[in-house]
């Protein structure tokens, strides 16, 4: 089963109203037959497709579908919604407000994802545990030896968000020395865990 092929056909059921087993085939290329098995796998994968049998049937998303912001990583987010605002006034139709709409698109999450997918420029100390995975996310010249088995990064990285999860990711081994804001996300983020399981 081909990735490119779900995630195409899941795009179009996003863009489309309603479209027939049958156009589908056309377009893939594909027996109506594996194109029910796709549309099987994109179900069973958490997508509410409706689908209706008979004249004027077809295959569809609910009205109110909404796309799961977990999807994209802030930036992508941020700059897919905001592209789709910043074009509205140049479109007769209301699609953009569609996919704004279907995307949970409020002005104040776009502040914020805005926000978030700024780049941050990071210092880090980790220890040997952590050297390989940290050379595989920042590349090897971004490491300095400190010394005791420590050693050190800079870098300049995507997203507070993710980023404070990529850190965490990293457990006792990684300890950011700058920026002050990035430990206090980090900071938060461990309360946040600890009240959530105590």
């Amino acid at each position: 089963m081909q990735t490119t092929v779900l995630i195409e056909m899941f795009t179009t059921l996003l863009v489309r109203r309603k479209i027939t087993r049958e156009a589908l085939s056309e377009k893939f290329e594909l027996s109506t037959r594996t194109i029910t098995r796709y549309i099987d796998v994109l179900s069973k994968a958490g997508i509410p497709i409706e689908s209706r049998a008979g004249i004027g049937g077809g295959y569809s998303l609910p009205d109110d579908f909404k796309l799961d912001r977990m999807l994209f990583c802030p930036a992508e987010y941020g700059r897919i919604a905001r592209a789709l605002a910043d074009t509205e006034h140049l479109y007769p139709d209301a699609l953009n407000r569609t996919l704004l709409d279907k995307l949970g698109a409020d002005p104040e999450t776009l502040r914020q994802t805005a926000e978030a997918g700024k780049p941050v420029a990071a210092e880090l100390e980790f220890t040997l545990a952590a050297r390989d995975r940290i050379a595989a996310w920042l590349g090897e010249k971004s490491i300095k030896k400190s010394g005791g088995g420590i050693y050190r990064a800079s870098a300049e990285l995507p997203g507070m968000h993710n980023l404070v999860r990529k850190l965490l990711s990293f457990g006792a081994d990684v300890r950011v020395l700058a920026p002050e804001a990035l430990k206090k996300e980090i900071l938060a983020e461990c309360r946040n865990i600890l009240t959530k399981n105590e």
